[in-house]
């Protein structure tokens, strides 16, 4: 394991080390319309619980997630753009970073006139207690093999969970284009941003068959592509970011924007020195922390801000 392996995994027990409350004790949470009717697919059989937890920086947190929701932030009508993004937090597949990658993004895009859509997607099953959560995230930050570097420990995961959290993401597009005349929405104006784990979501939803499921234009934040893959002739518009000290997905993110450079999409990318991995709003006292007013230039050059004329 390397030195940045050990960061990461001292990271990880940190996170893990999370306190589970009782779930009638938390309020922060809005409730969410189910994503699906009935049992999701894929989910058929699942027993598990979910559970909020606080972590070690005392931001809520959610594991065992069953049922997939999506929570909307709808802005003043006065002030509406009739745009719309679709929020998915990170979270390696098995967890959930529903404040300073959720809530606090959401409730930023609704003081901005935009309709904002928190996505709790499906996530892996980390056990009953949070014991049990601490070893398998954990284990996710430990190499599989002598001289495997820590983003490359796939092996580790529950190779479940990014399908049904992408069939989650499809669902959720197509559910607020279905329902953009009732939320005032332009219902091809409807973009998604997503962190860590949510931006691989994000930038594998331009994939979708069919076009109701695709996004108009995506923003993923340390995140992107896990392999050499090659973006859509008809890719939407990418904002990315990520950090040059982010040991986890600094290269994942970086080929996701030579993949839109290369197909001749339209690509506006930030690479910051520091700022580590996960910050999402979290103020770091480092230049990152300005990601938030590029990304409002971003949405103000594409015309997604400012009340229609």
């Amino acid at each position: 394991m390397t030195k940045d392996d050990g960061a990461l995994a001292t990271a990880a027990r940190m996170i893990a080390a999370g306190q589970e409350l009782d779930p009638r004790s938390v309020t922060t949470l809005a409730p969410g319309i189910p994503l699906w009717p009935g049992t999701a697919p894929g989910s058929e059989g699942w027993e598990h619980q979910e559970s909020v937890f606080v972590g070690s920086t005392g931001a809520l947190q959610v594991r065992n997630v069953v049922v997939p929701t999506l929570t909307p932030y709808l802005p003043d009508p006065e002030r509406a753009t009739g745009a719309a993004v679709i929020v998915a937090p990170g979270g390696g597949f098995l967890m959930l970073s529903m404040e300073s990658e959720g809530t606090a993004v959401a409730e930023w895009l609704r003081e901005r006139g935009i309709a904002a859509f928190l996505l709790k997607y499906r996530v892996g099953h980390s056990g009953a207690t949070m014991a049990d959560f601490a070893q398998r995230f954990v284990s996710l930050f430990e190499p599989v093999t002598a001289g495997e570097t820590v983003a490359g420990s796939v092996a580790n995961m529950d190779h479940l969970a990014p399908g049904l959290a992408l069939d989650d993401t499809r669902r959720a597009m197509a559910l607020v284009r279905e329902r953009a005349a009732e939320w005032q929405i332009d219902s091809d104006r409807i973009g998604l941003i997503g962190f860590s784990a949510g931006a691989f979501l994000a930038s594998n939803a331009v994939d979708a068959k069919d076009p109701v499921e695709r996004p108009d234009f995506i923003a993923c934040i340390y995140g992107g592509y896990a392999e050499d893959k090659t973006a859509p002739d008809d890719a939407p518009p990418l904002f990315a970011v990520v950090t040059a000290d982010d040991v986890l997905c600094f290269d994942e993110t970086v080929r996701l924007i030579q993949a839109w450079q290369s197909a001749g999409r339209p690509v506006e990318a930030h690479l910051y020195p520091i700022g580590g991995h996960g910050f999402g709003c979290t103020p770091t006292g480092e230049a990152a922390d300005s990601w938030l007013d590029r990304f409002e230039e971003w949405l103000r050059g594409l015309g997604h801000l400012g009340c229609p004329q």
